[in-house]
């Protein structure tokens, strides 16, 4: 961490006109990100952690700052006050999109699910944030790797099968290089889905702190590179089947229903 006594970012960043990289996470930054930072329009990261120092965006300025930034790889915003809307004109070539803890609101633009190179996604802690998943195959769901969701609100309507209140669509899809799957918080209710078979490469699964119930699926236990599994606190009942990973090393089953036995596989 760099230590700037919590000084304000200076417009002058804007003037680096062939600058293609730019990280200034935890430094200590306080006020408002200069404007001028959209003049960087050869820049290919943009990094800048908050680290409790009331560092803002200003209000609706994330359009404003991306408007020049077609070039973007990387975006990480992460504890910043940029309390905005997400704007829809995101580079094409985006990799990574991490906005988590920067009070966003309203509904993300269906154009994130379509952008072709997405590897990670991470909207997290961004409570007025509405998601949708969009009807229709998109293209991110061949790229991305890693999809942290936690805290966030989803717009959808119960599965009418299993009166599953979540994001039914995202366990639809077939998810060839998901890693990481975090949808803590979101207030998901009734049992999770059973037909699933997009995860085959899942190793990181959270859904923690939701209102979820029923036995926990077959598929969950199936995941055969499952290496981190947190389902606690909520109302999960029945007896656990035996996992098939042998990568499992962290498991949270905590403030459930569940009933004994404990599965060998948990215990060698």
């Amino acid at each position: 961490m760099n230590d700037f006594s919590d000084s304000n970012i200076s417009p002058n960043f804007g003037g680096f006109s062939s600058l293609t990289y730019l990280d200034l996470s935890y430094s200590t930054f306080t006020g408002q990100i200069p404007s001028e930072i959209s003049n960087l329009s050869k820049l290919r990261s943009l990094c800048i952690y908050g680290y409790s120092t009331g560092l803002t965006l200003g209000p609706h300025k994330l359009g404003q700052l991306l408007k020049n930034l077609t070039e973007l790889r990387e975006l990480e915003l992460s504890n910043i006050g940029i309390s905005s809307t997400i704007p829809p004109n995101f580079s094409s070539y985006l990799t990574t999109l991490r906005l988590p803890g920067t009070q966003l609101y309203g509904i993300l633009p269906e154009r994130v699910f379509h952008l072709p190179n997405l590897r990670l996604l991470d909207l997290s802690r961004n409570s007025q944030l509405s998601v949708s998943f969009p009807i229709t195959k998109w293209n991110s769901s061949a790229s991305l790797r890693d999809l942290s969701l936690h805290g966030v609100n989803f717009t959808t309507v119960p599965e009418p099968m299993s009166n599953f209140f979540g994001p039914v669509r995202l366990f639809n899809e077939n998810w060839t290089q998901l890693k990481s799957l975090n949808l803590q918080s979101n207030f998901l209710t009734g049992p999770i889905p059973s037909d699933v078979s997009g995860f085959q490469s899942l190793q990181l699964l959270s859904m923690s702190s939701n209102s979820l119930n029923g036995t926990i699926p077959s598929w969950i236990s199936s995941l055969p590179s499952l290496k981190y599994l947190d389902l606690r606190n909520n109302s999960f009942s029945g007896q656990l089947e035996e996992f098939k990973s042998k990568e499992l090393f962290w498991i949270d089953l905590t403030k459930n229903y569940l009933q004994s036995p404990i599965p060998n596989s948990l215990l060698n």
